[in-house]
């Protein structure tokens, strides 16, 4: 047993790293509310939203489905960006899309 007196935690754990990135699910969707058209906690007007980020694993579909929503109608205004992940670091891309 190693003592570590700053973390107070009377031993170190083995960091074990794996060959993949893990699939975990952070959100607790119990709160939200859903229908078959939208998933939302409370409404707001288009005007407040400035940008539109496309996660890293979102389908083809539904990114072209945001697309047309950010080229035409309430939010036309929109920048459309989408998440790619880093080849060499474990980070997020945030890039433009065009």
């Amino acid at each position: 047993m190693v003592y570590c007196p700053f973390l107070r935690i009377g031993r170190i754990h083995k960091v074990v790293y794996e060959d993949s990135r893990p699939d975990y699910r952070l959100i607790d969707q119990s709160g939200l509310n859903m229908d078959s058209n939208s998933m939302h906690l409370f409404e707001l007007p288009a005007d407040c939203i400035t940008e539109i980020i496309i996660g890293a694993r979102a389908t083809k579909q539904l990114a072209e489905s945001l697309s047309l929503l950010a080229k035409s109608g309430p939010l036309a205004h929109v920048t459309l960006s989408r998440a790619v992940l880093d080849p060499s670091d474990y980070a997020l891309l945030i890039e433009e899309c065009e």
